[in-house]
């Protein structure tokens, strides 16, 4: 058998992915391709694995974002924290209530953003365009934690924020 070296799966094709403690999401860093994201079938997208542990996404509808194939969470505190670049568009960060009611913050611009606060049960989590059929992205990592004070970052006894958004690690 002759072999070149090149590997067609991508860069994510020998990794296991394993999660860092307190991450709730598969493949969080895309180091596994696209395996555990997808989108929504009513909202279509495009998803291209870049071969760098990033994923790009390009909406094919108002709405197309990058969704984790396990998606229900329990009653909690949670907050999500993105990193991309190559934005194109209007996105955003929702998290769909078990009542089917959406809360959703914007991201506008690349580099890190982070979900407002989202107190309740998870139904689904869409992360993506935002109204917007041009949108398109490249992106990074999405991590999903449980929101506790352990996770907020002070500085001089203060809560560090982003805008209006408190900021936590990991």
């Amino acid at each position: 058998m002759l072999n070149f070296g090149f590997n067609f799966a991508g860069k994510g094709a020998m990794n296991s992915c394993p999660r860092p403690n307190g991450e709730l999401l598969d493949n969080w860093t895309f180091d596994c391709g696209t395996r555990n994201w997808s989108f929504a079938p009513v909202y279509p997208a495009t998803i291209t694995d870049n071969g760098d542990g990033s994923l790009h996404l390009k909406t094919d509808s108002d709405w197309g974002s990058l969704v984790p194939v396990h998606q229900t969470y329990p009653d909690n505190s949670y907050i999500i924290e993105v990193k991309f670049r190559n934005q194109v568009g209007n996105g955003k960060i929702s998290f769909r209530r078990p009542n089917n009611s959406w809360v959703s913050t914007p991201t506008i611009g690349d580099g890190v953003h982070q979900s407002a606060v989202f107190n309740g049960a998870i139904k689904e989590i869409h992360v993506g365009a935002d109204s917007d059929p041009s949108y398109e992205a490249d992106y990074e990592y999405i991590s999903l934690k449980v929101h506790t004070a352990d996770n907020v970052i002070f500085n001089n006894n203060n809560v560090v924020f982003n805008g209006n958004n408190v900021i936590f690690g990991g």
